[in-house]
């Protein structure tokens, strides 16, 4: 082989070193700004990548073809029935997509974890065993307030 063209063995070790993939570049993308770069890794991924990764869509497809083809309409020719269901696609396609743009950074999935452990907050402002005392007592009295604890202080059981 020429200098100039490079073995699988360095087109591969050259992707692995590469920089990775910008944030929001698809895949399809990548591989078309680097076909040059990685001409082998590039046709391998072009094998694979416009594999479905389920059957979810082939299924819609059968299922649309049997609301065409039906008992009542069972004559319709294989060109007529493609036409149908290329027309029923682009008519698909053509839908507003509420959620085009849509896409969730990675910063506002972080959820910043609040503390609001007040009991903790309150006790590691006290400075003496005297005022954490007395704010012990505040804070039993305020969940007793707070749970609706309204019996009279004076009932007498017996």
């Amino acid at each position: 082989p020429s200098s100039s063209v490079q073995t699988v063995e360095q087109e591969f070790a050259l992707y692995v070193t590469s920089v990775c993939l910008l944030e929001g570049t698809d895949s399809i993308s990548f591989w078309a700004m680097s076909h040059s770069a990685y001409p082998t890794l590039y046709r391998l991924a072009m094998d694979y990548l416009p594999m479905q990764a389920s059957s979810v869509p082939c299924e819609q497809v059968f299922s649309s073809a049997s609301e065409t083809m039906t008992k009542h309409r069972n004559r319709i020719s294989p060109i007529l029935m493609e036409a149908i269901q290329m027309t029923k696609f682009f008519l698909k396609k053509e839908q507003l997509n509420f959620t085009e743009g849509w896409v969730t950074s990675q910063k506002d999935m972080h959820v910043a974890v609040v503390d609001n452990n007040l009991l903790a907050t309150i006790v590691e402002t006290a400075l003496n065993h005297d005022s954490l005392t007395h704010r012990i007592d505040d804070i039993i009295g305020a969940i007793g307030e707070d749970e609706g604890d309204e019996m009279d202080d004076n009932l007498s059981l017996f």
